[in-house]
């Protein structure tokens, strides 16, 4: 597969995680039953509003609340809320957080109707619910808009279907209008609906009960533009617009470039931080070009470099790079600022890259987040780009981003186990064929533009720009910027119009300056003009934020009551982007090919939007390992494990389809957790065989990828993977073995001696015996052992039995034989009693 076709499959990736209902009601946890799910979509100029109504049956008898739970993009907003209350559908409104949930309170304690939505996190929400009534069904109803993603050419869509559904009926329809050409429509996962014209499109899909975990993916691929500017505008009293910078996708000559990684090695990144940041600087390494030129800086309490001056990216410098690299490890405290400042003394002629590996929490030199950035700015120049990647959960995102943002760079969070090859092959993809650099955009007449500040263009990425206006007719607006050392000036017309309908571009602008104003408070802290100034905009753009919530109550008359304004703005949800019925249904025909195609497996975990690497996929037919380079008939059924670091082990089949380009699946990812332990062994020697430990956890065993091992002094340190609300933990080695309930688990604990014996093991074991002698003195030791005789009276009396049969069947002496059989006996008379 060619890394065209990679990023065709994995960079546009966006999620909604459909919304699922549970009971708050102790004992009536399981009781809503999905009986609807119907989600209309339209698309105009990657503007997406989407309509989600889902419809809820409480099969319990008595009234319970409950909560929905549900996750969207990031920077995806919610649009509006409804819910239907007596058979009528109430909006909600936007008010104060603490209000809201103050009037929730009070409300339902009269057991009476309301309806709470608050924000949880930057992209999860939860709606409480109370009551729904005993045996009754609850309608909900919510609207988010978002910005699809542009990637290489490429727009895509993803509803994502939780595999914690109780599926009922489901049914989607999208409709897309661009004015770029729409070469191609597809949908990875479902057989749907498609029609397609020039610059329009219409897909839809139903069906009786949706899968769960199988999710709607769409994606729609963009003709050739040349290098412009796309102005969208809306007015009603005031002019809003939103502007569309996007490089033609075109085959770009490499350039000569410098790249400085400066790498955290300090003890906060012990662990599996400094093996995922030695990984994946190696792979930076690799990536290099032969006319680039490269040095490392390392730091902790101490700075050290890899090289005294940069060097030339040649196979041996490579190498020894490796070596270094290969020799990290995580000490002392951290010198972030010390780190940088060595790595902005490389003394280079052509544009140099940064590349810092941080969790970015200083604790040595300077350690205060301004004085860092006042510090990195006096000592950058303009030849300087500087790209954070912020590793593990706790990673300083505020010092990280703003270093990228006022050094023409960019930030990239990366989670603990997550795999960083993907964004930093993105990163490598963009710095070696940038389209525009020292960008400047003139919108002469504009105002309140977000964001405030944009970085170089790259090939594939996409600009986005918003603002108001107040003067009318046609403007000149001009996109400046460098390009192979030679300035380039482009020029558009641009009428912002006197009368035009498009509510969305509004409702973007409300959200880039609320995420402005937010962004402050985050840098700064909490100012009380600010934050009431979001109060403010919040409440007229109905947009929910850390500080509000959307409040349903029963009828108009009690948000008089309360004191609740009407929004200034109806915000109800309209699709008027296309006209009902425009297309007639067809189902699309398949590509006639018969060509060997490869597979690309498409995996995200949808909990956090990362895209997941595979560690290994596996033809279980063959045994052999799947490269991304082997190819499959279409029509043949193939049946793929894929195995993962951090998430269960995946058995899919598929049966390959026609089709040009690679066939994609998805993989629905169940997320395992750590547990941790320790032992004083990894082995154990029975009779004259020796035993590795072996792992199990309820009755499975315990992947080798999924286990690590690190040797201490005097004791092994484990940690395996494992599902959650797991049970039963086992090590074995041989016949022995010592079992735990998780439920006592303490991570870290001492796994202890293994003094269980399973007999169906241990006949095995006696089985790789030759000498029968050998075989009677090592029965003949168990029994007489103590403990030995304890472990073996565990067993049930059927295993016991079983091995009273296995020694009849051996050629023992007559006497030898009978006493053991008769020790074993009084076991089973002692179990028994």
């Amino acid at each position: 597969m060619t890394n065209r076709w990679i990023l065709f499959v994995i960079v546009v990736m966006v999620y909604v995680n459909a919304g699922v209902l549970t009971s708050l009601t102790p004992g009536h946890e399981n009781c809503m039953k999905e009986k609807s799910h119907d989600v209309r979509v339209e698309v105009n100029n990657q503007l997406t509003l989407t309509h989600v109504s889902q419809n809820f049956h409480n099969t319990s008898a008595v009234d319970v609340e409950a909560e929905y739970r549900f996750t969207l993009p990031r920077y995806a907003k919610i649009y509006a809320f409804a819910m239907w209350v007596n058979g009528r559908k109430m909006n909600g409104r936007i008010v104060e957080k603490q209000r809201g949930r103050e009037i929730y309170e009070t409300i339902k304690s009269k057991k009476l109707d309301p309806a709470l939505l608050e924000q949880v996190s930057d992209t999860s929400y939860k709606i409480r619910i109370f009551p729904v009534a005993a045996g009754k069904e609850q309608k909900i109803e919510f609207s988010y808009w978002q910005v699809l993603p542009y990637n290489s050419g490429i727009v895509s869509y993803d509803y994502h279907i939780d595999d914690d559904i109780n599926p009922g009926p489901f049914s989607l329809e999208m409709d897309i209008v661009s004015q770029i050409s729409i070469s191609n429509v597809h949908s990875k996962n479902h057989e749907v609906v498609i029609k397609k014209e020039e610059h329009k499109a219409r897909i839809t899909y139903q069906t009786s009960k949706m899968t769960p975990g199988k999710n709607v993916q769409l994606l729609y691929v963009l003709g050739k533009k040349k290098l412009g500017i796309d102005v969208f505008c809306h007015r009603n009293k005031q002019g809003y617009f939103v502007a569309f910078i996007t490089p033609p996708e075109e085959k770009m000559s490499v350039v000569p470039k410098a790249v400085t990684f400066v790498v955290d090695v300090s003890g906060s990144m012990s662990g599996d931080k400094i093996d995922q940041a030695k990984e994946a600087l190696g792979f930076c390494v690799r990536l290099l070009n032969s006319s680039d030129v490269f040095n490392i800086v390392t730091f902790e309490t101490s700075i050290e470099v890899f090289s005294t001056q940069l060097l030339a990216a040649t196979p041996e410098n490579k190498g020894k790079a490796r070596k270094f690299i290969d020799s990290m490890h995580a000490r002392g405290s951290t010198d972030l600022c010390g780190g940088l400042v060595k790595a902005l003394e490389q003394k280079t002629t052509v544009p140099h890259n940064i590349v810092m590996l941080s969790d970015g929490s200083p604790s040595i030199g300077i350690i205060d987040n301004k004085k860092i950035l006042q510090e990195i700015q006096t000592k950058s120049d303009e030849s300087v780009r500087l790209f954070t990647f912020g590793i593990g959960n706790g990673a300083n995102v505020l010092l990280l981003e703003e270093l990228a943002l006022k050094n023409k760079g960019a930030f990239c969070a990366v989670r603990e186990y997550e795999n960083l090859e993907l964004p930093l092959s993105l990163f490598f993809r963009k710095i070696n064929n940038p389209v525009l650099t020292d960008l400047f955009i003139d919108l002469a007449g504009a105002s309140e533009i977000f964001p405030k500040n944009y970085n170089d263009l790259f090939q594939g990425s996409q600009i986005v720009i918003c603002g108001r206006y107040e003067n009318t007719g046609l403007r000149k607006v001009s996109l400046r910027g460098n390009k192979k050392q030679q300035q380039v000036e482009i020029v558009e017309e641009i009428d912002f119009a006197e009368k035009v309908d498009f509510p969305l571009i509004e409702r973007l602008w409300q959200t880039k300056k609320m995420d402005y104003l937010l962004y402050n408070i985050r840098k700064s802290g909490e100012h009380a003009e600010i934050k009431q100034e979001v109060i403010e905009l919040s409440k007229k753009a109905q947009i929910v934020t850390p500080y509000t919530s959307y409040l349903v109550l029963e009828n108009e008359k009690d948000y008089e009551d309360w004191g609740i304004e009407k929004p200034q703005t109806d915000y109800e949800v309209k699709f008027d982007v296309m006209k009902q019925g425009y297309y007639p249904m067809k189902k699309m025909a398949l590509a006639n090919s018969r060509a060997p195609r490869q597979i690309s497996f498409e995996m995200t975990d949808y909990k956090t939007g990362s895209l997941v690497d595979a560690h290994d996929v596996i033809n279980a037919k063959t045994g052999q390992r799947v490269s991304f380079r082997d190819t499959f008939t279409p029509g043949e059924e193939v049946t793929f494990l894929i195995k993962f670091k951090k998430y269960k082990t995946v058995k899919r089949t598929m049966r390959i389809a026609p089709g040009s380009g690679p066939f994609i699946a998805g993989v629905p990812l169940i997320e395992l957790q750590p547990l941790e332990y320790t032992s004083r062994k990894s082995q154990m020697t029975l009779g004259t065989f020796t035993y590795d430990y072996r792992f199990f956890v309820d009755g499975e065993e315990i992947e080798p990828h999924l286990l690590k091992k690190e040797k201490g002094i005097g004791r092994f340190y484990y940690t395996i993977m494992i599902l959650p609300k797991s049970k039963l933990f086992r090590v074995m080695a041989g016949y022995k073995y010592r079992e735990i309930p998780l439920a006592r688990f303490r991570s870290g604990m001492s796994l202890g001696r293994l003094d269980e014996i399973d007999i169906e093991a241990l006949i095995t074991h006696l089985e790789k015996i030759k000498e029968v002698n050998v075989r009677l003195q090592e029965l003949q030791m168990l029994v007489k052992s103590y403990r030995d005789r304890k472990a073996l009276q565990k067993n049930t009396t059927a295993s016991l039995n079983k091995l009273i049969e296995y020694i009849r069947k051996q050629n023992f002496p007559q006497k030898d034989g009978t006493v053991l059989m008769e020790a074993l006996q009084n076991l089973v008379i002692i179990d028994n009693e």
